[in-house]
């Protein structure tokens, strides 16, 4: 019997792949006990031991660390686990395999390099498709997360033709541990048979010697690449590129017409004052990105779950006028504003702090960028939720002061 862990998107395509060969499935999810649209998909009971005698095989959704008891009691037992990544690179389908990673940007790459290749790629992974669910196509881009490239085994990851580490910046490190097991996972990546990297500081360091993006020469004519990070990004789809012998040329004509994904320094209102969707930003990374976009002093939105990195945050004060904080992060971010001089209030939640942040940009006529800087997982289901929840803080707002 095939046990499934977590019954989300990937759960549920796993499920369904099984039920198409005719093996038994089994389920166990922290949050749901029976599955309406799966009726003879039972319940895994922890508490029965002798169910364990009867499973062949764990599928692990994302949501699940390498430490929850299960996996370690799979493990125990000696009993093999996977996730439907696994299970996809197994089929060897017909079309190339390319695995992109890395903690910034990764699902940018991802869009961009579809957006590229059209209807000839498929992709999901981390991206929100599973890929048991891809058509037949001649390429799969599979976007990768560190939770999932714990999971699968070098020999799974010799089956993609490009493996990509677009960055690696400490992030994820309650689930991880440490920044070495974090950068670990990241790195099984790199058993691709052509294997690529992105502009990271790290990467300048000696042992990784693998070929890196750089600014092209030309880029697409579009002010989005005007930004150092798409520049770099299209850096890495010139590699992918030749690997595929896709002709580049064509390839930056149509990238001219690109659109950036949502929550990515989404502008959402320009009067009376910017409004700026970050909601993406995990890390600090990412919030510096985000300043450097910037041309006058801002009002800052931070916070959530999880440890950023501010260490080296002092050069970017005068950028802020003002910080707002909310989540379980709210004493992390307090020390570093102290430290730095940054002016501070604190909220309980996202949802209070909005209004209050718009009242004092209004009145003091300055932009507003919501960067948070930190995982969501403390208020929201991810970053799509809180960006979405956001947005529909910053409608209600401007609504009831009438604009």
């Amino acid at each position: 019997m095939i046990l499934v862990l977590g019954v989300g998107i990937v759960g549920k395509a796993v499920i369904e792949y099984y039920l198409n060969k005719n093996q038994k499935v089994c389920f166990f999810d922290d949050q749901v006990k029976h599955l309406s649209d799966y009726p003879d998909v039972a319940f895994f009971d922890l508490r029965e031991q002798e169910q364990w005698n009867k499973i062949e095989l764990v599928i692990a959704s994302p949501g699940f660390a390498l430490q929850h008891d299960i996996i370690q009691e799979a493990i125990r037992r000696h009993i093999s686990i996977t996730n439907d990544i696994g299970l996809f690179l197994a089929q060897k389908r017909r079309g190339l395999n390319i695995g992109i990673t890395g903690t910034n940007g990764k699902s940018t790459v991802c869009a961009l390099l579809k957006y590229v290749l059209g209807n000839r790629a498929e992709i999901g992974g981390n991206f929100g498709v599973s890929p048991l669910n891809f058509q037949d196509v001649d390429f799969y881009i599979i976007e990768l997360s560190s939770y999932q490239l714990e999971l699968l085994e070098v020999e799974d990851l010799h089956d993609l033709e490009i493996g990509v580490i677009v960055n690696i910046y400490p992030n994820h490190l309650i689930r991880h541990g440490s920044f070495e097991d974090y950068s670990a996972a990241k790195c099984r990546i790199l058993s691709a048979k052509n294997k690529f990297l992105g502009h990271c500081p790290l990467f300048q360091e000696p042992g990784w010697d693998l070929p890196k993006a750089t600014i092209a020469s030309k880029l697409p004519a579009s002010k989005l690449f005007e930004k150092e990070e798409y520049q770099y990004a299209w850096g890495l789809i010139e590699l992918i590129l030749d690997v595929l012998n896709i002709d580049k040329n064509e390839a930056r004509e149509k990238a001219a017409s690109y659109e950036a994904l949502p929550f990515r320094q989404q502008i959402i209102r320009t009067e009376p004052v910017v409004v700026i969707n970050d909601s993406k930003s995990s890390n600090s990374i990412a919030v510096k990105q985000a300043l450097k976009s910037v041309k006058d002093a801002i009002v800052w939105i931070a916070g959530g779950i999880d440890h950023s990195d501010w260490f080296d945050f002092d050069e970017y004060k005068n950028k802020i006028q003002k910080a707002f904080i909310y989540g379980t992060t709210s004493q992390e971010l307090i020390d570093m504003c102290m430290k730095t001089g940054i002016k501070y209030e604190v909220f309980n939640d996202l949802q209070e702090l909005t209004p209050k942040a718009l009242d004092f940009c209004i009145e003091n006529k300055i932009d507003l960028l919501f960067s948070p800087g930190y995982a969501s997982f403390d208020q929201f289901k991810n970053f799509e939720d809180r960006g979405t929840k956001f947005n529909h803080y910053v409608d209600i707002y401007f609504k009831n002061i009438g604009l």
